[in-house]
Parts: structure tokens; C-alpha cells; sequence
């Protein structure tokens, strides 16, 4: 029997003393033993800084963000959301009154293009609205922020009374890998959002948005007041670059040290809501003269990402809508003269589909979807590439079912710019290690005159390699002076060649023969003066 799992939800995770600074006093009273004076003892005391993050939020501290960062799809079923590490992360500041520790210090806000800026690195002084200060020690001397209007605020911002219900502790079971994503105790802090991202449905275009992850000290009247439900609302975005932009983030993901590659990928997710300057001075419109600029509201952003939404609906409207029909039926007859060749079936209901192959001969080829309507027999081959797929169909017809979705499964593998990072630092470090190691295999040490000739190794040197060395080099001095024992005897130079069986034939035949000439020519020639007289 399977293992059951299981999955719990807490209000809030409230931790032993929230971040700050407090004063430990300690005494202690005496009394009532020979030679120890009654009273008090001297009065001890101490500080003791209770850390939190203010600024920025460690890497390491995000389990999991939804959508996933440069993310495209269809979004607009779920809000978005961040997992964080330390199940009380969330309460272990107080952002208003110090005795209401129920309220979230965090909100998690969704802003689209136009709707808000973000700040280039500045001092933490100036991650907060002007008049306002943060007291206490920071976790960093540089930060950035978000710097919105009262408007944007009022529009897309969390209530106060929502900051509660959009922030929980999840308990998850460690054997269930998907929700406890690595976690050490399986208590998780969520903070969601409050806003769904929508689909541009007047203009059939994308939208691009950031999620920001803001700190709310001090700043919790700004929230806007509980609002009355709205059916619609517009937002002004500028989307003539959202798929230049997309390559340029995921260019940097492959590029980036590894070390720098997070930060760098957050920093060029925000240029589109990048502030034109490096900061803005705040100055509230002025009654009765036309071009007032708006205030602005700086919150310190702890953490961002962005997502682009392309479309509507999930992946159950989607099924819901779906024309059943087509899968393994005969369209019906339409009115009109088909545009398209008619649907070929097979008995397996694989359908017939031109195909074009790489050297650019046409075809038909079989395929067949993952929704098959009856059953088959699924192929578990292990594979490295989709060729070996390719099976045998009817009718002489390659069947590139699996073919398909191999190569479709590895190519939105490959889609993930985290992916590739990481395969390329496996290959780096994989060759880098193979490299080094053959390098070392083959690498030839000098041989120092003053270890062989003492035997004293240098200082940071074993005796085993001096050892060795003596020994090479007494084997040399042998092998030079008595070759023979060491090395074996040698060969002579020329070897003797084989004897020729010349046999009873005259030696002019036998010339005749070897040259390929008559033997009254070769007789002739051995008459010519300086040959020997009498030959036969």
C-alpha cells in the first residue's frame, strides 16, 4: 500500500522575539551564608540584535517563485506567488504597531508596464518614502525600490485586511519532492499575490508584468481601502519589445558567471520598469498649476521577477472546449469544398500528415497524439536521440509518434535558460576535471641535481619521490655501463641475406632469367671488355 501524503496550513508562524535590538539585565540577590554580604550583586547588562533580512532577501531563502521568472504562457487562473525558506519570515517584523505581530511585514504585489518604476542602486536611507526612516540596524547598505503613485496603489496594491490571508505556512511532506522542493523541515512561508495578470483581449497582444516583493514598515496607511469589485480596468503597456527583451534575459542566463547569474537575470527582468534617472524628486502636484508631478511612494524591494501572460484560460477550459470529435472521428460533411486534404485514419487512429524531411524530400508519415482514444501499447524505450523512434507504420509509412515528442520534450527542456546553465557548468566542470587530470598524468617534474646527488628531499617534499629518483638515475648509470645486462643484446645492423639456390644452370641463364633477357644478349654483354674472359 502506497505511503499517504500529507499537507497542512497555518495561520501564521510567529517567531520567540522579532527582529530588533533589545537590553538584557541580569542581577542577583544574596543572602544568608557565613562570609557572603547580603544585597545585590552588581547589575549586568548587555544588547542583543535579533537579525532579520530588511533589504534583501538571501537567494537562498526562495524555494520556489509562480510563474517561474521570464516565464510566457497563460496565467490569468492563478495568482502568483513566492515560497519562502524560514517558515517565519514573514512576522518577524512588525510594520506598524509594535504589538500587532499578526499583520505581514511582506506583500507581494504585481505591477504591469507604466504602472511603476524601479530604482538602480542606492543607499538604504533611500529605499523609503521621504519623511519616513526605518530604525534599527539593515541588512545591507545598498537596496533598491519601488517607486509607485497613490493611484497605482489604490489600484493594484493589497488591503491591509488582505495582507493576512495572502500570507500562510505550509507543512509538506518531505517525501513528496514537488511541494517540499528541497526543504530541511518541510515548514514553508508563502506569500502570494493579490492581482490576476490578464491577457490583453481588446488587442489580442501580450502583457508583460513584475512581481515585487516590498517591505511595508512604516508604510501600511498608504494601502488603500477595501474597494468595490470591478469588472474591468485597462492598463497601459508598451509591448513592441517583450520578444527582444525575452532573448536578451535568456542570452545572459547562459553567459553570466555563476556567481552573478541570479542577480544579473532579476536586474535585466526590471529594465522595462527601470526609473529614466537614478532617482526622482519627490514633489506632490500643486493646486491650480497645470503639469504637477504626482507623488511618488518608495518601498524597499526585497526581491522581483517577470513574467509575460499570452493568452487565457488553463489546462482545464481548454479540455472542456475541447471538439471531441476530432480525435478519431470523420469531420462531417461540410458544405463547402474542403480546403484540406480529408482526414486519413489508420485502425490504430494515427493520422496522416505531410511531412518534409531534412534533405528536403515531401512525404506522408503517420502520427499520433499523447491523447489516444483506445488503448495502445506504450513504447519504454530508452533513447538518447528522437531517430531512434522512428518505428515502421502501415502501409510502408514511417509512424513518428514518439519521434515527436521526444524532440518536443527536449526542446522545452532546453527552453529553460536554468537548464542550460546548468548542463554547460556540468560540461565545464566535467572536461575542466578530465583536463587537469590528464594534464597531471603527463606532466614531467623537473629533476633537481641537488635531491639526486644528496638524497635529502626539500623542505615540503616526501621521501618517496627522492627515493624514486635515486633509483632512476642508478638504473640509467647501469644501463649505460653494461647495456647488454639491463637493457638485452643487441642486434647487429645488416642481417646476412638468404643463400641463393642457383642449382646446376649456367650463370648466363640465370642472369637471363632475373633480367627478363635473351641469353644471346646477355652473352654479348658479358664479352664487352673489363668482364671476365671465358664465361660460359
Amino acid at each position: 500500500m502506497a505511503k499517504s501524503r500529507y499537507f497542512e496550513l497555518f495561520d501564521s508562524a510567529q517567531p520567540k522575539l522579532a527582529a530588533g535590538q533589545y537590553d538584557l539585565v541580569g542581577n542577583q540577590e544574596l543572602s544568608g551564608e557565613d562570609r557572603v554580604p547580603e544585597g545585590a550583586t552588581a547589575e549586568l547588562r548587555s544588547r542583543l540584535t535579533v537579525r532579520s533580512c530588511r533589504y534583501r532577501l538571501p537567494p537562498d531563502q526562495i524555494l520556489s517563485v509562480w510563474p517561474a521568472a521570464n516565464e510566457e504562457g497563460a496565467f490569468d487562473s492563478r495568482l502568483p506567488q513566492i515560497v519562502l525558506r524560514r517558515r517565519t519570515l514573514p512576522w518577524e517584523r512588525q510594520p506598524e504597531d509594535p504589538a500587532d505581530k499578526d499583520t505581514p511585514w511582506l506583500a507581494l504585489v504585481v505591477i504591469a508596464e507604466g504602472e511603476g518604476s524601479i530604482s538602480g542602486e542606492v543607499p538604504v536611507a533611500e529605499c523609503i518614502t521621504p519623511g519616513k526612516t526605518l530604525g534599527g540596524p539593515g541588512d545591507s547598505p545598498t537596496g533598491f525600490y519601488l517607486a509607485v503613485t497613490k493611484e497605482t496603489i489604490n489600484r493594484v496594491f493589497p488591503t491591509k485586511q488582505d495582507l493576512r490571508a495572502l500570507t500562510h505556512v505550509r507543512k509538506v511532506d518531505l517525501a513528496d519532492t514537488e511541494l517540499a522542493l528541497g526543504d530541511d523541515d518541510g515548514y514553508l512561508a508563502v506569500v502570494m499575490a493579490n492581482r490576476l495578470p490578464q491577457f490583453d483581449r481588446a488587442g489580442k497582444k501580450p502583457v508583460r508584468y513584475l512581481v515585487c516583493l516590498i517591505n511595508l514598515e512604516q508604510q501600511i496607511p498608504l494601502l488603500p481601502d477595501p474597494p468595490k469589485p470591478k469588472k474591468t480596468f485597462k492598463v497601459a503597456v508598451d509591448r513592441s519589445m517583450l520578444t527582444v527583451h525575452n532573448r536578451a534575459i535568456e542570452e545572459i542566463a547562459l553567459e553570466a558567471p555563476d556567481s552573478r547569474v541570479a542577480d544579473m537575470v532579476r536586474l535585466e527582468m526590471a529594465v522595462p520598469f527601470k526609473l529614466p534617472t537614478p532617482h526622482i524628486d519627490f514633489e506632490p502636484p500643486r493646486p491650480g498649476v497645470a503639469g504637477g508631478v504626482p507623488e511618488l511612494f518608495r518601498f524597499p524591494l526585497l526581491a522581483h521577477w517577470s513574467f509575460t501572460c499570452t493568452g487565457s484560460g488553463n489546462f482545464e477550459s481548454l479540455m472542456q472546449n475541447l471538439d471531441v470529435g476530432a480525435i478519431g472521428a470523420e469531420p462531417p460533411p461540410a458544405a463547402t469544398p474542403p480546403t484540406r486534404p480529408a482526414l486519413e485514419l489508420d485502425a490504430d487512429k494515427r493520422v496522416g500528415l505531410e511531412q518534409r524531411d531534412r534533405e528536403g524530400e515531401g512525404g506522408r508519415v503517420w502520427f499520433r497524439g499523447p491523447l489516444a482514444p483506445a488503448a495502445v501499447k506504450r513504447d519504454n524505450t530508452l533513447v538518447h536521440v528522437s531517430e531512434k523512434l522512428r518505428r515502421p507504420g502501415p502501409g510502408d509509412r514511417e509512424d513518428l509518434s514518439y519521434a515527436a515528442a521526444f524532440e518536443i520534450g527536449r526542446l522545452l527542456t532546453l527552453a529553460r535558460p536554468s537548464v542550460v546553465a546548468r548542463l554547460m557548468r556540468w560540461r565545464r566542470e566535467a572536461f575542466g576535471v578530465e583536463s587537469a587530470r590528464r594534464k597531471a598524468e603527463l606532466a614531467i617534474e623537473p629533476v633537481r641535481k641537488a635531491e639526486l646527488l644528496s638524497g635529502v628531499p626539500e623542505p615540503g617534499r616526501g621521501p618517496e619521490l627522492v627515493i624514486g629518483r635515486v633509483l632512476g638515475k642508478a638504473l640509467m648509470e647501469r644501463a649505460a655501463e653494461s647495456p647488454q645486462e639491463v637493457l638485452g643484446p643487441t642486434r647487429p645492423l645488416v642481417d646476412p641475406g638468404r643463400p641463393l639456390e642457383l642449382g646446376d644452370r649456367p650463370l648466363v641463364q640465370i642472369l637471363a632469367t632475373g633480367l627478363d633477357l635473351p641469353v644471346a644478349e646477355v652473352r654479348a654483354l658479358m664479352k664487352r671488355p673489363g668482364l671476365e674472359k671465358g664465361t660460359p
